[in-house]
């Protein structure tokens, strides 16, 4: 019973974390239910459903925060944006290929630097994009054809959409850009 509370608090507040920092939704006690089937979970599918669904939320006028497993996130700016890495964040000298990807960045904590990164993040241009991040990652963690997912997503009671093509289509045809 303290393994499953554990796993839950800790599922709650950090995969699955919202705006209150306290509360989390009853939804995820079915999933420690038998504790030998978590293993077999698609946890990183419903982690990005979570983010998408929080990132969504967070682009309305009204909407001041954002909420989500926002280590995922600023794990993947880092790898396709390098250039904010270069006043933003280092790489860690202790990574290796085999650890999970997001150890490889270790941000500044400087709470100054966010008028500055969105600014740089507003100046991008399509040739600072790295389209290709985790090539010398693959052999480590191989690619796998269900990456190339495109469709609906059901996490609880909630289906989220993961079109990617639509996300390449709006940056390929930026009006400043050929």
């Amino acid at each position: 019973m303290v393994a499953r509370a554990f796993i839950l608090f800790l599922v709650g507040c950090t995969l699955f974390s919202d705006k209150s920092a306290f509360a989390m939704s009853v939804a995820y006690l079915e999933c420690f239910r038998d504790l030998n089937s978590c293993g077999g979970y698609a946890w990183g599918a419903a982690v990005l459903d979570f983010l998408y669904d929080n990132l969504r939320e967070a682009s309305m006028h009204q909407t001041r925060t954002v909420s989500g497993y926002l280590t995922l996130l600023q794990a993947w700016v880092y790898e396709h944006f390098p250039a904010l890495c270069a006043n933003f964040c280092r790489l860690s000298h202790i990574y290796v290929e085999d650890y999970p990807r997001a150890l490889r960045w270790k941000p500044k904590q400087d709470k100054g630097l966010v008028i500055p990164f969105r600014k740089a993040l507003d100046e991008i241009d399509v040739d600072d994009i790295c389209w290709t991040p985790y090539r010398e990652h693959r052999p480590k963690r191989p690619f796998e054809v269900v990456s190339l997912f495109r469709g609906w997503i059901r996490w609880g009671p909630k289906m989220y959409a993961h079109f990617p093509d639509k996300v390449l289509r709006q940056i390929w045809i930026c009006p400043n850009h050929p």
